[in-house]
């Protein structure tokens, strides 16, 4: 099975300049037990190759996992130096900040023109269905 094809995970598409630009993204705070909910996420990777890449996106919903959650993600790179990565992984379970939860996500990008690269970030506050 193609893990970009998985039901777990979410497909963000929208990777054009526009989506970069995000300043009226209302946040609300869901209570802890709401399972519908899903994080935007927006960070740059690390410099590889003489060169980073950007990436933004929503995760996927949130999965319940030991005695937290969790939220799947996938998504693409901005074009740097001719290309694209891909990148795909779980968060790290919830963490209780003022007015609401972020998780932490981190991993390595695909490797396309002999290189890959890093990224780490924490995601915004939940945003509720």
């Amino acid at each position: 099975m193609n893990k970009y094809n998985d039901d777990h995970y979410h497909n963000n598409d929208d990777h054009d300049n526009n989506h970069y630009n995000h300043t009226n993204i209302n946040f609300h705070n869901c209570n802890n037990h709401d399972i519908n909910h899903t994080h935007y996420y927006q960070a740059d990777t690390t410099f590889d190759d003489g060169h980073i890449h950007s990436y933004c996106g929503y995760t996927g919903e949130a999965v319940p996992e030991e005695g937290s959650h969790v939220h799947y993600y996938n998504g693409s790179t901005t074009v740097k130096d001719g290309h694209t990565h891909e990148y795909c992984g779980k968060t790290g379970p919830a963490r209780m900040i003022p007015g609401g939860h972020i998780h932490f996500m981190e991993g390595r990008t695909s490797f396309v023109d002999n290189h890959d690269h890093g990224y780490a970030n924490n995601t915004s506050h939940e945003k509720c269905m």
